[in-house]
């Protein structure tokens, strides 16, 4: 088992909600979303219809989904599913039933496959905590280095920038005011 299969299967969202978004729903077209799922299907080895169907449907009513024609079978909700994502007729209808879930397909598919068929963007918080660690470092390492005094202000900022991006966008400024406070006493 893969560690981001235990993360699922644990319950655990691989990626941040705050810095992890699905694209505006207006930009998102229900191919790209077929496409992706599509995609992600070839991934899974067996029974993938049934196991995306199975983590879309529990999103869906997770999130407190209504609307659609999901219910306790999930052999009628795969079928349902995979039929409006098909959409063989193209019709207003099951191209309005994906747009509905893409939101909720994008955050239970693997997020490299949600943002090559641009789903997703941002990064997760694994990514996120991977580049504050690398910008922190390399404002270390220009301390100890002795770099000149703007490269190092340079490295400096840009670790600070990356912490701050730990937070989520809506603490920004909250955090930012807070280290700004720290700061003022020791000048």
């Amino acid at each position: 088992m893969s560690f981001a299969n235990a993360i699922r299967a644990s319950g655990q969202r691989l990626s941040s909600e705050n810095q992890s978004s699905m694209r505006r729903r207006a930009s998102v077209k229900p191919e790209a979303v077929r496409l992706a799922v599509e995609d992600w299907q070839s991934t899974l080895p067996g029974r993938a219809q049934e196991t995306i169907a199975k983590l879309i449907t529990d999103e869906w009513f997770r999130c407190g989904g209504k609307g659609l024609q999901l219910g306790d079978s999930d052999r009628n909700n795969r079928q349902n599913i995979f039929r409006w994502l098909d959409n063989p007729l193209r019709t207003e209808k099951y191209a309005g039933y994906v747009i509905q879930l893409a939101p909720v397909i994008a955050d239970v598919m693997p997020i490299e496959i949600a943002r090559k068929y641009g789903l997703k963007q941002g990064k997760t918080k694994f990514e996120l905590v991977a580049d504050a660690i690398k910008e922190c470092a390399d404002a270390k390492q220009a301390a100890l280095l002795g770099a000149p005094l703007r490269e190092l202000e340079k490295e400096i900022r840009e670790g600070i920038e990356s912490l701050v991006r730990l937070a989520p966008p809506d603490r920004w400024a909250a955090v930012m005011t807070s280290a700004a406070a720290v700061f003022s006493g020791c000048f």
